[in-house]
């Protein structure tokens, strides 16, 4: 079939929607699902893979984990985490290091959501 050429189906509904864009739109996009259809006129459905169950904790988060994850999923940066805990920033990155490692994440927005799933903001 030539790159621009009109299928058999987008001919026939030009002819009958005539002058008007919205019916000749409607029917083209009818004849085309027609013409896609398989024998049969059944359409063939995909299964979707089955939904991974996220796996529990391997080892738990300690309390100074849970506290810092908490301010994580607050929004709070390393500086302020740091600040509020009176802790220097590299041992907040240390925890947070720790933290991403139990959870099975690779940032903060990962850790956010993943405390949020396994309900560990408000214990």
């Amino acid at each position: 079939m030539a790159k621009y050429a009109r299928s058999a189906p987008t001919i026939q509904a030009e002819r009958e929607a005539s002058d008007d864009p919205f019916a000749m739109a409607t029917l083209v996009s009818a004849r085309l699902a027609q013409a896609n259809r398989p024998p049969g006129g059944h359409t063939t459905v995909v299964p979707r893979p089955p939904t991974r169950a996220l796996p529990a904790l391997v080892e738990p988060l300690s309390e100074r984990e849970l506290e810092i994850v908490r301010l994580i999923a607050d929004g709070m940066t390393n500086q302020q985490i740091a600040d509020r805990l009176h802790l220097v920033v590299g041992t907040v990155k240390v925890h947070n290091h720790h933290i991403f490692g139990k959870l099975g994440v690779s940032n903060r927005v990962q850790a956010s959501a993943r405390v949020r799933e396994l309900n560990l903001l408000h214990s």
